[in-house]
């Protein structure tokens, strides 16, 4: 829910919240309510087709400080999903960028499990969480539950939870962050694992 109160997103697999819509996957959608117009809108649809759901399931969003961006977290066959994936839905463009992508493939998405879990007011700064292993280039040893920031607007990302003094190595063991600043500045996590600090 936007801080004003006005945008509030929501998962449902109802098929009757928006008149018009073609449910193609039988599995939960992201909406969101305008609860000054009362409207409802569907967010997880295919390219081009406001009014038809996207393939797979999505497992929640949560918009931005004015409700312009969305984040939507796919998962194609639910929770079981070995492969997960985390876009950024523009309201005002209709369309919805994938994030969690290999490096260098912009429209491919990594090859293990992420998800967004923050987002700055603005919509620029997005934290990641991906045990995914090709999000950057060159690969990432040790494959655990890692967090990244992504640079919605410049495309660039950042591990943020390596191992100590080895670039392209990532934790000994996952990582679970606890909060997100608004301004996307600052990040609090945790974990058991032994290499985030020298010594």
């Amino acid at each position: 829910m936007t801080p004003d109160g006005r945008f509030v997103t929501f998962v449902s697999s109802s098929t009757d919240l928006v008149a018009g819509v073609t449910d193609t996957n039988g599995r939960r959608d992201t909406f969101l309510r305008d609860r000054v117009l009362g409207t409802t809108t569907l967010l997880s649809h295919l390219p081009g087709q406001p009014l038809v759901t996207a393939m797979g399931e999505t497992r929640g969003g949560f918009p931005t400080a004015d409700g312009r961006f969305v984040v939507l977290n796919f998962a194609p066959t639910g929770e079981s999903s070995p492969n997960t994936w985390t876009s950024l839905y523009d309201r005002q463009t209709g369309v919805a960028t994938l994030l969690s992508h290999a490096a260098g493939q912009p429209d491919v998405p990594a090859n293990g499990r992420s998800s967004a879990v923050g987002l700055s007011d603005n919509g620029r700064w997005m934290l990641i969480q991906s045990g995914s292993t090709n999000l950057l280039p060159g690969g990432l040893a040790l494959g655990h539950e890692n967090l990244y920031l992504k640079d919605t607007k410049t495309g660039a990302l950042v591990l943020l939870t390596g191992t100590d003094g080895l670039p392209g190595w990532g934790t000994s063991s996952p990582v679970f962050p606890t909060t997100f600043s608004r301004d996307g500045n600052t990040v609090t996590f945790f974990s058991q694992a032994a290499n985030l600090v020298p010594g």
